[in-house]
């Protein structure tokens, strides 16, 4: 075993890497700006803590590895077990899909609990050390600036500074990271990736007052881009209670009162999250965040880089959260760590950081290609355009308006929303002869509807 790990964040990405570390290190020491949660609100550096999350099925699996047993004792805690086709009613490109059991069942909790449950599982392990409140202010190298050898911690009270040695640094800081400028203090590049969206969500918790509940335990209108750039979710949480959500694309107005944030839900495609809210108590004041871009920072690329220096999480790559990826990448990434460090145990001979960020990078590939495919459809998002963009719009909307009246289709979705399969999957000649099929056969029911229409204006 290596002697010591330093964890810079002590976020979910920051929790699963230091239970990976606990593994292959005699000391693992985790630097947190924040304190350590107590109670259930989200912790102070988490603001997106307070709305809507989404731990997809390929996160779940990768958790339950790291903890053994952990979806259970989450259900038991009070998750909200769900099968995601027969449980889940979802407004997708003009249409309700169709629901059915499906046996695809996924937990359901907000974040702070979530989060609670992964630190009850860190804190019985030995060798991980927390240090709360403590900034990292720089990394520390070697003469020759080719490996990262520790970190300056600063305690953020006493402003008292402390040279922290470690074999490798983990970069769990989040998407505020300064890591990319530390970077280039050595004279190392971080090529970087943005895609501007100018996202907003607002949530608000409610409660039921009567005992009748819903027959959905998650409502989702998705954003259509760009005609419709407004979608809504109200998930089922632990304790009954529930969590609305609303987001806006490209400049949408967020709402920052119940009457604005009423009006905002009796303007989507469909009245059912209006209609919820109706018979529905809030119990908590509206909360907003921001996403002005989604942002990549392309580790893998780098000409060059320092040895034993990784990122993980939104340090590495921040995910537009309609498409709820982040904490599932954040968990896959941690399982990538893992087999790299088990590799390692087994022969010395292999470039950890390039080993990493290249298997890392197929990951977020995955997430990444899906989400931009739909962003660049509203003309406000600037960029250069992915090779085969237009197909990949092409296939993907066939895909979602099939996938309203196909079982087929609409399970390969969900396995590639759920990170299960890749993104090719749909592209299979089974799935494009159903997507064929659908459009011809839709094309004939809009003829037979006009040839009526037509037949009776005549008479």
């Amino acid at each position: 075993m290596k002697k010591q790990a330093v964890v810079i964040g002590g976020s979910i990405a920051g929790k699963l890497a230091a239970r990976v570390l606990s593994d292959f290190f005699e000391e693992v020491l985790v630097f947190d700006a924040d304190k350590k949660q107590t109670d259930t609100n989200p912790r102070k550096r988490v603001p997106q803590g307070y709305h809507s999350h989404a731990l997809l099925k390929a996160g779940e699996i990768a958790l339950q590895d790291l903890f053994p047993g952990f979806i259970e004792e989450m259900v038991a805690a009070g998750s909200v077990k769900l099968d995601f086709i027969k449980d889940v009613k979802w407004a997708h490109y003009g249409g309700w899909k169709n629901r059915f059991t499906s046996g695809y069942h996924i937990i359901q909790q907000s974040r702070p609990f979530l989060e609670r449950h992964i630190q009850k599982r860190i804190d019985p392990i030995s060798n991980i050390y927390i240090h709360e409140e403590m900034n990292v202010k720089e990394l520390l190298v070697t003469e020759d600036k080719t490996c990262v050898k520790g970190i300056l911690a600063v305690n953020k009270h006493t402003q008292v500074e402390q040279e922290v040695y470690a074999d490798l640094v983990i970069d769990a800081s989040g998407f505020g990271s300064p890591a990319v400028k530390w970077l280039e203090q050595l004279s190392y590049y971080v090529p970087i990736e943005s895609v501007p969206i100018n996202l907003f969500y607002a949530s608000q918790m409610y409660q039921l007052s009567s005992a009748e509940k819903p027959e959905w335990k998650t409502l989702l209108m998705n954003p259509m881009l760009p005609e419709s750039p407004r979608g809504g979710a109200v998930l089922t949480l632990e304790g009954q209670t529930y969590c609305v959500t609303v987001s806006g694309y490209m400049g949408e107005k967020a709402p920052e009162n119940e009457e604005e944030f009423l009006s905002y839900t009796k303007q989507l495609p469909y009245p059912d999250i209006y209609e919820f809210i109706q018979q529905a108590e809030p119990i908590s004041d509206i909360k907003i965040h921001r996403i002005p871009s989604q942002v990549r920072r392309q580790y893998e690329k780098m000409d060059r880089m320092p040895q034993a220096f990784l990122a993980i999480g939104d340090a590495y790559c921040r995910f537009d959260p309609v498409f709820g990826q982040g904490m599932t990448v954040a968990a896959l990434e941690a399982q990538v760590l893992r087999q790299c460090l088990a590799e390692i145990q087994q022969t010395a001979n292999i470039d950890l950081e390039k080993q990493y960020f290249s298997r890392c990078k197929r990951i977020i590939d995955t997430a990444w290609d899906m989400t931009i495919t739909e962003l660049y459809r509203h003309p406000q998002v600037v960029g250069r355009r992915p090779l085969g963009s237009s197909f990949k719009q092409w296939l993907s909307k066939g895909v979602f308006e099939t996938s309203a009246s196909n079982p087929k289709v609409y399970r390969k979705l969900v396995d590639v929303m759920h990170l299960m399969q890749g993104a090719m999957t749909l592209a299979a000649p089974s799935v494009l002869y159903e997507i064929i099929k659908h459009n011809f056969a839709s094309r004939n029911n809009k003829k037979d509807h006009t040839r009526y229409i037509e037949t009776n204006i005549e008479k």
